[in-house]
């Protein structure tokens, strides 16, 4: 067997394998007396069957298996033996005559391959982008204490449901009918919190609600057949929930309504620490601190947008092996126009440049994502996930449930190392360039971010059907991974946030 190297264009190679008959001849002969072990044949006891007989029936397609072999092979030492850094797919040369396994005794076969660039793209202090610095203002700071004030409220004993914030601890019994269930479900001091049910119907059963009422309700419907609450209220494993369809009645033995913090030294003690807050004036100042590294972190959002669009800016410079990367793109039907390609790939290309130039960035500058860079996001998505749900704080035993089931899911994490990795990338270009600061109030930021939004859903609308495309050749673009973001906020964390809403209640009630 003979493999040779041709370069035909830039960054690609043409890997040529020539095969003569003696390359495979014994192994061929091999394969068909292992074959021969192996095949009963009519009339022939197992082992016997003459080789004229098997070479006739099956040598054809023994003579293809090591033909393949070889050409595999020869594929594999040529990149070896000439060090060639592969991108994407090895392609059959559109040269090549198919072979004819029937008559043709030497074979010789083509393969293109497309080369990885020589990534040369710099980000210097010539490079600028605008830094917003957010201003606060005294409308902000009263929101803030609002919420505040919202989240480390109390519960107090009451006498009837009138709040969509009080929460409700009673006995909740299965029913068959109208009468408890024979072996049913019953849960005692089971806690119930009905501004988290999804059905208006079965919420208004609890409206005006007193101690000692018994209420019948359908939790199934309650929470329209969403299988982790029901398992968690009805203490029974997520799988059994889809089958508890039924009525329960709920008996009540308690209920407390939850009161908003005062401002107070106790108040201010639970936020910043005792005696750190001297009066309400010094209160509010602490407060603006906060807010100001709030607005901090939205700036520090906005600009990994524009360095992102900067570094899509860079990898326009990038050349790329575009006839063979064409022929092995991934299509989205068997047979697709020449037209079709072309329109797939540009924006797969986009996307190929812009994931070698995170990865070069990568790779120069030391950067790795560690399990500790994944824990410690994970929880930060899980912290956000409840925040953004309730009214509550997590606990630590509630964000470490959170964390275990994201990190169950192998998706979740290559989406969490991607967005690291999109952090870590963006952190390194902040420290390469210059940043213009820009002075703005929260409404004018919100003006921009607004605009930025509506022309990456215009960018989004375009570019879908190619984004696919460049999933299914291991790219990355930024609006995949912000769309992984949202759903790893929204979708994988809602379901166990759910489950835990009951025992927040438990929680907070106790």
């Amino acid at each position: 067997m003979n493999v040779s190297i041709q370069t035909n264009v830039a960054l690609s190679r043409t890997i040529k394998v020539e095969i003569t008959k003696d390359d495979y001849a014994e192994s061929c002969k091999k394969s068909l007396h292992k074959l021969r072990q192996q095949t009963i044949l009519p009339g022939f006891r197992k082992g016997m069957a003459p080789l004229a007989l098997l070479e006739k029936k099956y040598g054809k397609d023994i003579k293809a298996e090591e033909i393949d072999k070889l050409i595999r092979e020869g594929v594999a030492k040529g990149i070896k033996d000439n060090n060639l850094n592969v991108l994407g797919q090895a392609v059959p040369n559109e040269t090549d005559k198919p072979i004819n396994f029937d008559n043709d005794d030497d074979i010789e076969f083509s393969i293109d391959v497309a080369l990885y660039p020589e990534i040369t793209t710099e980000f210097t202090k010539d490079d600028h982008l605008p830094w917003y610095k957010i201003k606060v203002e005294d409308e902000a700071i009263d929101d803030q204490i609002d919420t505040y004030r919202r989240d480390y409220g109390t519960y107090e004993r009451v006498e009837a449901y009138e709040h969509e914030t009080d929460m409700l601890k009673g006995t909740l019994t299965e029913l068959e009918g109208i009468v408890p269930k024979e072996d049913g479900v019953v849960v005692e001091d089971a806690v119930l919190a009905p501004m988290y049910f999804k059905d208006k119907t079965e919420k208004s059963k609890f409206a005006g609600a007193k101690t000692g009422d018994r209420i019948i309700f359908n939790p199934f419907a309650a929470y329209a057949g969403m299988e982790a609450p029901l398992a968690a209220l009805l203490h029974i494993e997520k799988e059994k929930a889809k089958d508890m369809t039924g009525d329960f009645t709920y008996e009540i033995i308690e209920i407390e309504h939850y009161k908003e913090s005062e401002l107070n030294e106790k108040f201010y003690a639970k936020l910043f620490g005792e005696g750190v807050v001297k009066d309400e004036a010094d209160f509010r100042e602490k407060m603006r601190g906060v807010i100001t590294n709030t607005y901090a972190n939205y700036s520090q959002q906005r600009f990994a947008q524009d360095a992102f669009e900067l570094l899509k800016e860079k990898a326009n410079e990038i050349s790329l092996a575009d006839s063979v990367l064409k022929r092995c793109m991934p299509t989205k039907s068997e047979n697709p126009s020449q037209e079709d390609i072309e329109h797939d790939y540009i924006d797969m290309a986009d996307h190929l440049k812009r994931q070698l130039i995170i990865d070069k960035i990568m790779q120069t500058n030391g950067l790795t994502v560690e399990d500790e860079d994944l824990n410690s996001y994970a929880r930060h998505l899980a912290y956000q996930q409840w925040q953004s749900h309730s009214m509550y704080q997590p606990t630590e035993d509630i964000l470490d449930y959170f964390v275990a089931d994201i990190k169950k899911n192998e998706q979740n994490m290559k989406n969490l190392t991607e967005l690291i990795t999109l952090d870590k990338v963006t952190a390194s270009i902040q420290e390469q360039i210059t940043l213009d600061e820009q002075e703005v109030t929260i409404t004018e930021f919100a003006k921009l971010t607004e605009s930025n939004e509506s022309n990456e859903l215009t960018e989004s609308a375009e570019t879908t059907e190619s984004a696919e495309t460049t999933e299914s050749a291991e790219t990355t673009e930024s609006a995949e991974l912000t769309e992984m973001a949202e759903t790893t906020e929204t979708t994988e964390l809602t379901e166990s946030n759910e489950t835990a809403e009951t025992t927040e209640s438990a929680e907070s009630t106790e």
